[in-house]
């Protein structure tokens, strides 16, 4: 879950309002049984420490912790916490339209090389890394950039002893693979990237159509995928 947008043009929220929106969630699941773990997104470190107060079990930052500075100390005093360190190439985390000429792998590799550094610098411990490579406009305005990172997971694995954490789903670049006019109407092109991602042995994929995703996962009622060429 989430209170601040990081959609291309979002407008950044007051950490207060951020905390006022997680707030209304958290207040609401308290009243259901059982309780389920969840992540929670945000930049911000007091935040992360609130909803880990209110048992959140993953901080997913999108700014590889390049926003707050406090982040990092906030995963080391939460030692059962896991932290998701995603690739963008904007400092902020937030997706904006870039059209630049890289080598996309090279350059994520770059980033979760210095990132893991720091991290461990800092005393965050292996087990609570996760790393995300980033998809869509938080990686290039390029959609091949995408489709490439897709295709390099295993390679990504092998690189790094942490487990991968993979976003594809309502992207703007799958409407390059199956033309379509708006988010919701990339539930198929979703459901088959998310699945070829996990053929490649991604270990977390987030998904916003969670219970057609895990019928098709769990039944196998899905074509297997045998090449990069399909996707």
């Amino acid at each position: 879950i989430g209170a601040q947008s990081t959609a291309p043009w979002a407008i950044d929220i007051w950490v207060d309002e951020e905390r006022k929106r997680l707030q209304a969630f958290f207040n609401t699941k308290k009243s259901d049984s059982p309780i389920y773990p969840f992540a929670v997104d945000t930049r911000h470190a007091s935040i992360a420490q609130y909803a880990i107060d209110q048992w959140a079990i993953m901080i997913n930052d999108v700014s590889g912790w390049r926003h707050d500075p406090e982040m990092y100390n906030v995963i080391v005093n939460n030692p059962t916490i896991h932290y998701v360190c995603m690739y963008a190439q904007h400092t902020d985390g937030i997706a904006k339209p870039w059209v630049q000429s890289w080598n996309i792998v090279d350059t994520i590799i770059d980033f979760f090389d210095e990132r893991i550094q720091a991290m461990k610098a800092h005393g965050i411990q292996d087990s609570q890394i996760i790393l995300d490579p980033g998809m869509g406009a938080f990686v290039s305005d390029d959609y091949h950039d995408s489709i490439t990172i897709l295709h390099h997971i295993t390679a990504l694995k092998s690189r790094f002893p942490y487990p991968l954490y993979i976003c594809p789903s309502r992207k703007w670049f799958l409407k390059h693979i199956y033309p379509d006019s708006w988010p919701q109407d990339r539930l198929w092109s979703s459901l088959a990237s998310s699945l070829y991602a996990l053929t490649q042995w991604a270990d977390y994929i987030r998904i916003h159509d969670f219970h057609i995703f895990r019928q098709l996962y769990t039944t196998r009622s899905y074509l297997q995928i045998s090449s990069q060429n399909d996707i």
